[in-house]
């Protein structure tokens, strides 16, 4: 399916025990919210449905369809709420 890509956003300080990220290969992205257990044993985590780009068939291959704006919305969301970012 080609190369997968991992962004890990880490919430601020006050708890530290969310993480989430976004696994990508440029076309499907899945977005992870992790969440361990505040004794730092165990833990458990939801996955969004896949959130698909896709483009036309043919040239000049547009983007079609509302992945775009779900992934860059989620990640905004993130962003704006002051999640932090590291790869």
């Amino acid at each position: 399916m080609g190369f997968i890509t991992c962004f890990r956003f880490s919430q601020d300080s006050r708890r530290e025990n969310i993480i989430r990220g976004a696994i990508s290969n440029g076309i499907e992205w899945e977005f992870i919210i992790l969440r361990i257990n505040e004794n730092g044993r165990g833990g458990g985590y939801k996955v969004s449905p896949p959130v698909v780009i896709e483009s036309e068939p043919e040239p000049p291959y547009h983007v079609v369809g509302p992945g775009p704006d779900i992934a860059a919305a989620i990640l905004a969301h993130w962003v704006r709420h002051h999640f932090f970012f590291s790869v």
